[in-house]
């Protein structure tokens, strides 16, 4: 009875906690707490299994953070070079020169109607969009500091939990080891989904390399920037779906670099890949959390509705979740049906998932 009211419990902190991180809009920091946690995880099994002498935890967490701040580092030093440089800020103005040129002259009439007619004209409608929008520009500049704050504060907190050292869920009281398990079954239902889209960015990349760099040069055409787009593309890839929209976007900014066509060409590309690309991440995340296509598609749908863009990323992730949950519980799925990560789900077989997930701790804790 005891421990029944204390998973009880644990289910409605849990909950709670969800909702409230998505309300709050924490989402970012959660997830950079939980991917520390995760690869630092991976990386002390790895090592573990190769030096069983070495003092593997803390190595790992220190490659981890290593990792990490040259990704950060990388980045600003990018972002300085795109400003400096003569491919940066100048070679875009100038790359954008030469796009109002060649489209002056490429464009249907009734476009070009639309379109500035110099530079000058180019800067004065961005300078009228400051002036209309600029308190909704301050708010998503205030939101985009907020929002690396919550980063910074999620990867000090995953790193922290990294460090530390459980003892087996059975040594604690009822709600701790109930509320241990939940945050163990959320944390494997965050690697299932992050390492499935992890291939899913690498299809995208792939895709988008064979475009600019196979096809295009095939054809004549040369996009600038086209080896940067590549790489800005895995990273935009490992956003689910949205991240696919943005870094094809660029390549269509890009591509009118070039001429309309190449421009018109690479939205063609943009709308089939991404719906692929919709397609195949719900493929791919649904046969890691045994869901389908068109299960995660619903729920990314319904979350966006909801929450947005962090909708969109933290859905595959909360129903992996759910699901687990329902099933340790024999709430879903087939009598005698086997679960690989709770063993089995019917309800003759309800006393065994009980189990499994009191023991659910300790297999998050060992090395697969």
């Amino acid at each position: 009875m005891q421990r029944n009211k204390a998973v009880q419990a644990s289910h409605i902190v849990i909950a709670a906690l969800i909702v409230g991180v998505m309300l709050l809009k924490l989402a970012a920091g959660a997830i950079a707490g939980f991917l520390v946690y995760s690869m630092s995880r991976r990386v002390k099994c790895a090592l573990e299994r190769r030096f069983p002498t070495l003092h593997a935890r803390g190595v790992a967490l220190a490659l981890v953070i290593a990792a990490v701040a040259l990704v950060v580092f990388a980045g600003i030093v990018g972002l300085w070079q795109l400003a400096k440089g003569q491919h940066g800020i100048s070679g875009l103005s100038a790359m954008l020169v030469d796009v109002l040129g060649r489209m002056h002259g490429t464009v249907p009439t009734w476009l070009d109607h639309y379109l500035p007619a110099s530079i000058d004209d180019a800067r004065g409608v961005a300078l009228n969009m400051l002036r209309k929008y600029g308190e909704q520009l301050s708010a998503v500049g205030m939101g985009t500091l907020k929002g690396a704050a919550h980063v910074l504060v999620g990867l000090i907190a995953g790193a922290m939990l990294a460090w530390n050292e459980f003892a087996p869920v059975k040594e604690y009281r009822p709600l701790s080891a109930a509320l241990l398990e939940r945050f163990g079954g959320l944390g494997d239902a965050f690697e299932r989904v992050v390492f499935a889209q992890v291939k899913i960015s690498l299809l995208n990349t792939v895709l988008s390399a064979l475009y600019l760099l196979v096809a295009l040069p095939a054809a004549g055409v040369h996009v600038p920037f086209s080896k940067t787009l590549v790489v800005f593309t895995f990273f935009a890839g490992l956003l689910p779906v949205v991240g696919n929209l943005i870094s094809n976007s660029a390549v269509v900014l890009a591509s009118l670099g070039v001429s309309f066509d190449a421009a018109v060409a690479s939205l063609v590309f943009l709308v089939v890949v991404h719906k692929l690309e919709y397609f195949v991440n719900a493929r791919i995340v649904g046969n890691r959390i045994d869901a389908r296509a068109w299960e995660i598609i619903i729920v990314m749908a319904g979350m966006e509705s909801i929450f947005g863009l962090a909708g969109i990323i933290v859905a595959p992730i909360l129903y992996a979740y759910l699901k687990r949950e329902l099933r340790a519980a024999g709430l879903i799925g087939r009598h005698g049906e086997q679960d690989g990560m709770t063993g089995p789900s019917g309800p003759q077989s309800a006393r065994q998932s009980t189990r499994a997930r009191v023991l659910l701790k300790e297999r998050e804790m060992e090395c697969r």
